[in-house]
């Protein structure tokens, strides 16, 4: 039997990866994934990796801790006794009253011996901080470590209360009981540790180029110091912060992350520096140098262009970039496991195509000063090469042209609709050349040509779009095809813990699964034939079912239990659910600019009962609503053209047949006239509606052949 392994994307998508395109951050569904990933990542107590090797307390910059311990205890009496009153005493509720004496104590130990601090750890909350980035997480940590300008506490206060994300070097999380701690003696993660990771996910949000994030726990009396990377948590001991030898280590700690350690100490990736003259605390978004640790280097240009939510996932960033030779093109970093092609590599497979993006450099970053080869977990750990690493990742980059913009921000509706029918045939030349499925279409990886950015209009329609993004991306072969299939559900039991089980032949129930299933787990396997042996699985790679774009007849599959063969297909409709989703985004700005307040909300609405849903049975369930046209469709169809409306509402009906009609046969699809409106009479002509490429190439051929009619 032949063994081909194929090739396949270079990491897995996290439990944040629904936020990423969906109009509410839920926390909740968030939150339990997390717990199911640091679950199988696992939670490890390592004190000597983290408070000597990564804070290196013995370098404190003061004399004398114990000094510094006993000046506590005398000038902030009343802090302390107020800190100790609310862990005795005071109920959960009350856990903010601790907030200002931690406040106190911390800025003191930061300007011991007329110290200038570079950050003052203070009192944060979701009003005062600005992300400049689509994160719209209202949760933040109780206690932030800011840094601020020429040492003073006063500059964060500035710009109307505002501290921007990117200011926040690391943080601090706050709860009244010591049996909050982060680090269960029963279990392996709590909603308490996924909290945490939460909040070292957001600070990756704000510093997109740091390897790692450094944030304390204090439960009740007793602290840790947490250390966050794309492979999980290392904690240091738990101790008591007010106990005669923990006070001095926790003045340490303080002194460290407030006025000794530079960003680089605090993760900041070390071949990335802030360009000379700009900081993270200034009012424009900062420009930064990159060096590959190849022969190429660029300086990057304003805001990301997209920042992931994930923090154990792949923590993907893109942004405008300027090669040292002048040449622009947009960069994208990105880990990836070890056992998994780097992005580049599937890049230099696909060549230039039209509607494609083309590839201008990549591969693995390495290391500038340590010569310790690719930037990885197992090496920003230092561990030792023979020792098994199961979980090590490698920060990939790669560098694509040309530049494209969002598809809402196209100038004009053709030019949206000319984009994304671009994009579209890029890919059916792929796959009609090379097999090629791209797996993961969503708003983040199909672009239109940003003639700004590029310095000239697109050369010619094929180019107006394009699709990027191919970490994902496989090429089948004729002896091998790829099948979807369940693999375990995490449900959520009415006490808040979950549970993970492994789906097997005894099959667990679609009605279970559907309603009880915080998200579900499928992994899709690559089975090779040889002559007239058994299938085999020869690499596998896991999803999360937890994709606003994910194809509606895999959703069903998983749903119903059944393993189902991927196929083009299933990327078209992630296309149309694509457009739908840009043309809800469109439709949502146009009624901004107008000031039509009521449109707004009744867009958002309509836009929420969608694209919202995190469960499997949300999913589908929304999925339906596509067929509810006068409520759902009818809305945005009126603030579009009459052309690109009467598409969107075309796109809906494919999507929602996929939904009803899953399982039945392909019956030849009714040509669509976007003249006559008696097409669109109810469920029943739905039947006539089957996905496949001909179906997509009449719509958009259509759309546009009435664009030019109209011109």
């Amino acid at each position: 039997m032949d063994q081909t392994v194929e090739p396949m994307s270079p990491s897995r998508p996290s439990s944040h990866s629904i936020s990423n395109f969906s109009p509410n951050y839920d926390t909740k569904s968030v939150r339990a994934g997390l717990i199911h990933d640091l679950k199988r990542f696992g939670i490890h107590v390592d004190d000597e990796f983290v408070l000597k090797e990564v804070l290196k307390i013995d370098e404190a910059s003061l004399k004398d801790a114990d000094a510094c311990a006993d000046l506590l205890r005398s000038t902030h009496r009343k802090d302390i006794e107020s800190l100790q009153k609310v862990v005795m005493h005071g109920k959960v509720k009350d856990e903010k009253h601790m907030y200002n004496p931690l406040e106190n104590l911390c800025r003191t130990i930061a300007t011991y011996g007329s110290k200038s601090p570079r950050r003052h750890l203070v009192i944060t909350n979701s009003k005062h901080l600005e992300s400049e980035s689509h994160f719209t997480g209202s949760l933040i940590p109780d206690l932030c470590a800011v840094e601020v300008g020429n040492g003073e506490v006063e500059s964060i206060k500035t710009r109307d209360g505002k501290v921007f994300l990117r200011q926040v070097a690391a943080f601090a999380e706050v709860k009244k009981s010591d049996k909050d701690d982060p680090v269960p003696a029963r279990s392996s993660a709590t909603l308490n540790t996924a909290q945490v990771a939460d909040y070292a996910a957001m600070l990756f949000i704000g510093r997109p180029f740091n390897l790692f994030v450094i944030g304390l726990s204090i439960c009740g009396n007793k602290f840790r110091v947490g250390y966050f990377d794309r492979s999980g948590i290392l904690f240091s001991e738990a101790r008591d912060m007010f106990s005669k030898q923990g006070l001095p280590i926790f003045i340490k700690v303080i002194r460290r992350i407030t006025c000794d350690m530079s960003n680089i100490d605090l993760g900041h990736n070390p071949n990335i520096h802030l360009l000379e003259g700009h900081t993270y605390y200034q009012n424009e978004y900062p420009k930064f140098r990159v060096d590959t640790g190849h022969q190429s280097s660029y300086v990057t240009e304003g805001r990301p262009l997209w920042i992931s939510f994930s923090y154990l996932g792949r923590g993907t960033s893109t942004w405008v970039a300027s090669s040292s030779g002048g040449v622009k093109l947009v960069l994208k970093f990105a880990w990836r496991s070890e056992n998994r092609r780097g992005e580049a590599s599937i890049y230099n497979d696909v060549g230039e195509m039209p509607g494609v993006a083309r590839l201008m450099d990549g591969g693995d970053m390495m290391w500038k000063q340590r010569g310790l080869g690719q930037i990885s977990i197992r090496s920003i750990r230092n561990l030792d090469p023979k020792v098994k690493f199961e979980r090590n990742v490698i920060l990939h980059f790669v560098g694509i042209n040309p530049i494209g913009k969002m598809l809402w921000d196209a100038k004009d509706d053709l030019e949206f609709c000319l984009g994304i029918w671009a994009a579209i045939k890029g890919y059916r030349r792929l796959n009609k050349k090379k097999g090629f499925l791209h797996r993961d279409i969503s708003p983040g990886n199909v672009f239109i040509w940003d003639e700004f950015q590029n310095g000239k209009p697109a050369p010619s329609d094929d180019e107006i779009g394009f699709l990027a993004d191919l970490e994902f991306a496989s090429f089948p072969t004729s002896q091998s095809i790829y099948v979807a299939r369940p693999r375990e559900t995490v449900t959520r039991l009415p006490s808040g813990k979950t549970v993970t089980t492994p789906i097997d032949s005894s099959r667990i129930s679609s009605k279970n699964l559907s309603n009880t299933a915080v998200h579900s787990v499928f992994e899709e396997v690559a089975i090779t034939k040889s002559g007239a042996g058994p299938e085999m699985t020869v690499s596998d790679i896991v999803f999360k079912l937890l994709r606003s774009f994910l194809p509606s007849v895999i959703t069903g599959a998983i749903n119903d239990n059944k393993d189902i063969q991927r196929t083009a297909e299933h990327d078209y409709e992630s296309f149309l659910l694509v457009f739908i989703y840009a043309a809800f985004q469109r439709a949502i700005r146009k009624a901004k600019d107008a000031r039509d307040e009521k449109t707004v909300s009744v867009l958002q609405t309509c836009f929420k009962k969608v694209y919202s849903g995190s469960t499997l049975k949300e999913i589908l369930t929304q999925r339906s609503s596509f067929g509810d046209w006068q409520s759902m469709i009818s809305p945005l169809e009126s603030c579009l053209g009459e052309n690109l409306g009467m598409a969107v509402r075309h796109a809906a009906s494919i999507v929602y047949a996929q939904v009803s009609y899953t399982n039945r046969p392909p019956i030849q699809s009714q040509k669509l006239d976007f003249r006559a409106s008696k097409f669109y009479q109810g469920p029943k002509t739905l039947e006539a509606i089957s996905l496949t490429w001909e179906e997509v190439k009449m719509m958009f051929r259509q759309l546009l052949k009435e664009y030019r009619r109209s011109a």
